[in-house]
């Protein structure tokens, strides 16, 4: 969300560094205000350089016709350490930009089969939510293990779940990986 904060000093509106559809919200003296019409509007305001970098943004239910990354094209992704793009309709990861500092990014309920090869261009990435999407197999996450602060990955809703000894193998396959589906690695899941 991009919000709008009283600095405590005088009447002026600053912005912060994050940013959110579906309104820029304005938390001035308390009181909530779309400053935007629409999506377009809002983008327009992600892209001017005047505001960014950003460290946040939630770009969820953005659902225009545009279903890549291409939606963050012309924003200035270099210091975001959290991106929030559920719900988008998502495909795949092909057009997704470099992006140095992100540490957390959520990309549950989209239709993401796999690629995930692609977020080499996040290489910090700690936290990794893939739930709901068309996730099928362990091989798919392979390109993982090249993560080596990833800690928590979200899987629910994907039909890899239902492989028998999932976790055991997902835990296998990425060894800095902590958290599985919002549980903490049990011992029983440790490497033999």
């Amino acid at each position: 969300m991009l919000s709008l904060l009283d600095d405590g000093m005088d009447p002026m509106i600053q912005f912060s560094t994050s940013f959110s559809y579906p309104a820029i919200r304005s938390t001035y003296s308390g009181q909530l205000a779309s400053l935007c019409a629409n999506e377009e509007e809002e983008l327009a305001l992600l892209r001017n350089r005047t505001y960014g970098p950003f460290k946040e943004i939630y770009l969820d239910g953005f659902r225009s016709h545009i279903r890549s990354f291409d939606r963050l094209r012309g924003i200035n992704v270099s210091k975001v350490e959290k991106l929030s793009m559920i719900n988008m309709r998502l495909a795949g990861l092909t057009t997704i930009p470099r992006m140095p500092k992100l540490e957390s990014l959520d990309l549950s309920d989209n239709k993401i089969t796999g690629n995930l090869q692609r977020l080499y261009v996040c290489p910090k990435l700690n936290y990794l939510n893939l739930s709901r999407n068309k996730i099928k197999t362990i091989e798919t996450l392979v390109p993982l293990r090249t993560f080596k602060c990833l800690q928590s990955l979200d899987l629910f809703g994907n039909d890899v779940i239902y492989i028998d000894n999932y976790r055991k193998r997902v835990f296998a396959l990425l060894k800095a990986l902590r958290y599985l589906d919002g549980s903490i690695k049990e011992p029983e899941e440790e490497e033999d």
